[in-house]
C-alpha cells in the first residue's frame, strides 16, 4: 500500500514501512535496490524544492551503484548507507522532526552480524517510517491514510497548511458537491 503526495513541489510516496523488508525478501533483493533509488531520489527532489544544495546535489544512481556493483570493492555500500542516513537526517531537520538515532542504527547493524542479518532488516523499516513521518506533513488528510506499521503519533500531527489556490484551501462549501435537487414539476 502506497500513495503519492506533493511535498512542497517534490513528488514523494508514502509506503508501508514493511514494504522494503517484505518485498525485498519476495523479490530476492530487487525491490530493495529499487526502493533505495526511490528514497534517494525523493530526498534529492525535496532538497531541490527546499533550496538545500547538499540534498539537491546528490545522485540516486550513484547510491544504487554503490550498493550493487560497489560490493566488489567493499567500501562503497557502507558509504552509500551512511550518506543515505545523513540525507534522511537533513530532510528531517528541514521539517523540524526528531532524527533517526545513529545509536539505534549502529546497534541494529552490529546485532545483524550475530543474527545472520535478521535484526538488520529493522533498519529499512525505520528509515521508511521516518520518511513517512516527514512526507505526512504534506498530506492534506492523513487520517484517511492508515499505513500498517506507522505509529499513530505520526498520523496525529497537524498537516502543513495547504498552498494558496489549491482545492484544500477552498472554503468547505466550494469543496462539497451539491446535493441533488428534487425533480421539478412543470
Amino acid at each position: 500500500m502506497a500513495y503519492e503526495l506533493n511535498a512542497g513541489g517534490a513528488s514523494v510516496k508514502i509506503r508501508s514501512p514493511w514494504a522494503p523488508i517484505g518485498l525485498g525478501i519476495i523479490t530476492l533483493g530487487i525491490y530493495h535496490i529499487l526502493w533505495w533509488y526511490k528514497i534517494n531520489r525523493e530526498m534529492r527532489d525535496f532538497g531541490a524544492v527546499s533550496n538545500d544544495r547538499a540534498l539537491a546535489g546528490t545522485s540516486p544512481v550513484a547510491s544504487v551503484l554503490a550498493i550493487t556493483v560497489g560490493w566488489l570493492i567493499i567500501v562503497p555500500p557502507f558509504v552509500s548507507f551512511i550518506n543515505t542516513i545523513s540525507r534522511l537526517h537533513r530532510v528531517e531537520r528541514l521539517r523540524a522532526k526528531d532524527t533517526l538515532s545513529w545509536g539505534i542504527i549502529i546497534l541494529l547493524f552490529i546485532a545483524s552480524f550475530f543474527t545472520l542479518g535478521l535484526v538488520g532488516l529493522a533498519i529499512p523499516y525505520l528509515m521508511q517510517q521516518h520518511l513517512n513521518g516527514v512526507w505526512l506533513d504534506y498530506d492534506p488528510n492523513p487520517a484517511i491514510h492508515q499505513i500498517p506499521g506507522q505509529p499513530s503519533a505520526v498520523l496525529d500531527q497537524a498537516p502543513v497548511a495547504p498552498q494558496v489556490g489549491s482545492l484544500a484551501s477552498a472554503p468547505a462549501a466550494a469543496r462539497q458537491p451539491e446535493a441533488p435537487s428534487a425533480p421539478m414539476d412543470i
